[in-house]
């Protein structure tokens, strides 16, 4: 006979006891699977926060390491772009007057600098010491350099050096600049102040400016030299200076 398809109350009652231990097996089972599914699923949330964060971290740490890359190779590139050292080979240092109403030109081959610092980010703490060998003179003939070297005019023997100290150097924008100084001729001081332009051209800086004195100033030229009908009394220094 089959137990649930009797319909005596004690024909169902023993089919009750018969069952039951069926169902309780039967609960038994499904009670076990649940309490397996609850254990493992804290499991499974713990190996997928665990996983997640690890991306997480993964995804953080290359903008990180490209961030940090980034910026050491900025701090890198400002540290290179201050210029403490003259290329003495690549620069250069000229000069131009007049003679009887004649353009003429000159120049100097030896050119060192005791001090030099410039940082284009902060202009306003360069300094810069340049110092001329005046017997280093070209004026464009033999004549006219061993004139140059008479008391007159340069009085090489107990002048040797022309030097500028600089004082100021202001931004006056557009890679543009003008730097202020003394400038020490013939054992005379006087301020000057010249505008240059700088740009940078792989690892060297390049200073090109130019600005005019009077010769009156320094005593270049006396006794009848000083008569600015024969040389003019303006004297043009352009300089191209290369710095590393």
């Amino acid at each position: 006979m089959i137990p649930f398809l009797s319909t005596g109350k004690a024909s169902r009652r023993k089919a009750r006891e018969e069952l039951r231990p069926v169902g309780q097996s039967f609960s038994a089972t499904i009670q076990g699977r649940l309490r397996r599914r609850i254990d493992i699923a804290p499991l499974d949330l713990v190996v997928n926060d665990e996983a997640c964060a690890w991306a997480r971290g993964q995804s953080l740490i290359r903008p990180l390491a490209l961030a940090t890359a980034l910026s050491l190779g900025v701090l890198g590139s400002a540290h290179a772009a201050q210029y403490t050292s003259l290329d003495a080979e690549a620069s250069r240092i000229s000069f131009g007057y007049s003679q009887m109403n004649v353009g003429m030109d000159g120049s100097f081959s030896e050119l060192t600098a005791p001090e030099l610092s410039f940082d284009p980010a902060n202009p306003a703490e360069a300094k810069v010491a340049l110092e001329i060998a005046l017997k280093s003179v070209d004026a464009g003939y033999d004549e006219a350099n061993a004139e140059l070297a008479k008391d007159e005019w340069l009085k090489l023997s107990a002048h040797p050096l022309a030097a500028f100290q600089s004082s100021k150097v202001e931004a006056l924008g557009d890679n543009r600049y003008q730097v202020t100084g003394e400038l020490t001729i013939k054992g005379n001081t006087r301020e000057v102040t010249a505008p240059f332009t700088f740009k940078e051209e792989g690892d060297s800086g390049i200073f090109e400016g130019s600005f005019t004195f009077q010769r009156a100033d320094f005593n270049i030229g006396e006794g009848q030299w000083s008569d600015f009908s024969i040389v003019a009394n303006d004297i043009e220094i352009r300089f191209h200076i290369v710095a590393r």
